[in-house]
């Protein structure tokens, strides 16, 4: 079983790294400080800095911030493919609001 609000984090991050206008909405919608999960709460921080930045995003660079094999594992997970059914910017607007229900 995983948290709604895990899946939503994991989203959001999956997106936000995939497409630049998706970040930028993304960053509007739904702050590092918000993310619930203390492993995506950290990914959210490098990845929004970094592509603020303009660094590429790579696995091995935010995988080495992260010791445990569990959150290491969650990490990987932001790198695999996104399928949008839909509207990708909705789909960010309705994982945001899941973060916040839950804070």
């Amino acid at each position: 079983f995983e948290p709604a609000f895990k899946k939503a984090e994991r989203g959001i991050l999956q997106l936000s790294i995939e497409n630049k206008n998706f970040f930028e909405y993304a960053k509007t919608m739904v702050t590092p400080e918000e993310f619930i999960t203390n492993v995506y709460r950290e990914a959210a921080n490098y990845i929004y800095n970094a592509i603020d930045q303009g660094e590429n995003i790579t696995p091995s660079k935010i995988v080495s911030k992260f010791q445990t094999v569990e959150n290491i594992n969650d990490i990987a997970l932001i790198f695999q493919p996104v399928e949008i059914f839909g509207d990708a910017f909705k789909l960010i607007n309705d994982y945001s609001k899941t973060i916040k229900k839950f804070n």
